[in-house]
């Protein structure tokens, strides 16, 4: 492991050891799993040296944990990211006792973040109130490359060497039920499923953009 990342880990730990004995810590335990009475996003899951902190806010932290870390939601994930959820509360907050939130690096990292989140959100916004067909996504693409004053390169993505081969695949492809798709992909971590649901949302992303360009071109 690297030695700097090795020797902040160890300073968190100390740094929340050392905080937790000096400070009282209030939270309930980690929420259960979901159930159908889910109380309200501003309900205090913690209170950390007096500061409260909403299940909003935590909410928002396990979801990113759960796909980052490709987990499952169970009750353990849930005590884990809770867990490092008041950790991060603990170090931010030792952070700020520094005046470290001052730092200009800060500022401008806090500000592409805002920046990058209120570009997905009108994306999606956009996404979801407008639906061009296919003839209005052909002629704003045909449009937009009657105006390049330059070569198009088109790029494929070979798989297999031969069409006999792919055919193969397509003809074994059709015959799979569904429960394949909880195969775990070669090498990887994930299954058949995670896949797909991946390609499926990175699709739709690029479509909302489309949609976007769309919407400004008209």
């Amino acid at each position: 492991m690297n030695k700097r990342l090795l020797h902040i880990a160890c300073l968190t730990a100390l740094l929340t050891t050392q905080v937790f004995a000096a400070e009282e810590v209030k939270a309930p335990e980690a929420p259960a799993v979901v159930t159908e009475a889910e109380p309200p996003n501003d309900t205090t899951i913690a209170t950390v040296n007096g500061q409260q902190f909403p299940l909003g806010l935590f909410r928002l932290f396990y979801a990113e944990r759960l796909r980052t870390a490709r987990a499952e939601n169970t009750p353990e994930f849930q005590n884990l990211a809770f867990n490092e959820f008041v950790n991060i509360i603990v170090t931010s907050q030792d952070a700020k006792t520094r005046g470290l939130e001052s730092n200009p690096e800060l500022a401008y990292a806090l500000e592409l973040q805002k920046m990058q989140l209120l570009s997905r959100l009108v994306l999606e916004q956009t996404a979801s109130t407008i639906h061009p067909s296919d003839a209005d996504i052909k002629k704003v693409y045909d449009d937009q490359v009657a105006k390049l004053d330059r070569l198009e390169y088109k790029a494929r993505h070979i798989l297999v060497k031969e069409e006999d081969e792919a055919k193969k695949i397509i003809k074994e492809l059709k015959t799979k039920e569904d429960s394949s798709l909880k195969e775990k992909v070669d090498y990887r971590s994930y299954n058949f499923q995670f896949l797909l649901n991946g390609l499926i949302e990175h699709t739709i992303y690029h479509l909302g953009q489309i949609a976007y360009i769309h919407k400004l071109l008209n």
